[in-house]
């Protein structure tokens, strides 16, 4: 039996991030494993699976506005969970808050625990300090500060 994957992203268009978790599913042996790409508008997306002959299917997240209040958007995506029937759960995240807890939670119950999360977000990038003041017994090890 097939282990069926449902990977989450909330977004629009067809940028860096996007193409890159497609990318992957080119490589996917799809005797093993069926993908679902669950996004906010599965149009954008349609023309690049059929280009790309890519055997994974698209569907629309639900609604994601928190005016609904947390138990029914638990609720609301407990339901979506189910439809799809997923063994496993990947959040694509572009920020760490792109999900809710309400999300996670609902994803939680479906799965039994089976979520994962991909963020795809840039490193910070610390700036080397050339003036360095070192103790004689550790060298590399000292006092930073900035000029």
């Amino acid at each position: 039996m097939k282990k069926h994957y449902l990977f989450l992203m909330k977004t629009n268009q067809l940028y860096g991030a996007e193409r890159r978790i497609l990318s992957i599913f080119s490589r996917v042996d799809y005797s093993a494993y069926s993908i679902t790409l669950a996004v906010c508008n599965k149009d954008v997306f349609v023309p690049y699976v059929k280009n790309n002959k890519l055997a994974i299917e698209l569907t629309n997240l639900p609604s994601h506005s928190d005016t609904n209040g947390i138990v029914k958007k638990i609720w609301r995506f407990y339901k979506f969970f189910r439809e799809n029937s997923p063994d496993v759960i990947v959040f694509s995240q572009f920020y760490l808050t792109s999900f809710s807890l309400a999300e996670l939670l609902a994803g939680l119950l479906v799965t039994k625990g089976n979520n994962y999360m991909i963020v795809h977000d840039s490193g910070l990038h610390y700036k080397k300090y050339k003036s360095r003041l070192h103790f004689a017994i550790f060298p590399g090890i000292g006092l930073q500060w900035r000029l």
